[in-house]
Order: structure tokens, then sequence, then C-alpha cells
């Protein structure tokens, strides 16, 4: 989804930008603000960042990684 490389906000980085359509969402609530999608939403995912800083996506059950 990034619209460069490794860039997935706008210039001012108050908003998620779509590679695809150029669309833009809220990133407070996932909601598109701008674009051919205006009024729909993305969808939230669980995720966990451990203390080395990688970043788990997390099964809908709250599982913990190991």
């Amino acid at each position: 989804m990034a619209w460069r490389k490794d860039a997935y906000l706008n210039g001012d980085g108050t908003r998620i930008v779509c590679h695809a359509h150029g669309a833009q969402f809220d990133i407070g609530s996932g909601v598109c603000v701008l674009g051919p999608c205006l009024g729909q939403a993305l969808e939230p995912v669980k995720i966990e960042v451990a203390g080395s800083g990688t970043v788990f996506l997390m099964p809908d059950n709250k599982e913990t990684p190991q």
C-alpha cells in the first residue's frame, strides 16, 4: 500500500495514503476522507510490538506470539 518506498502517510503525516488510487484515510478511525472510497473505512487489525521492535499480526483470538 505504500505510495512511495516505505511511505504510507501524506506529506504532513496526518493521513494514510493508498498507492493504488491515492485515497487518504484518517489515522485514528481508518475512514476514507479523500478519494474514490470516500466514507468507507480500512479494516483494523490487531498487532503487538515486541521489545525488539518486531511487529506481530495477532489472530482474532488475541493469542500472544511465542
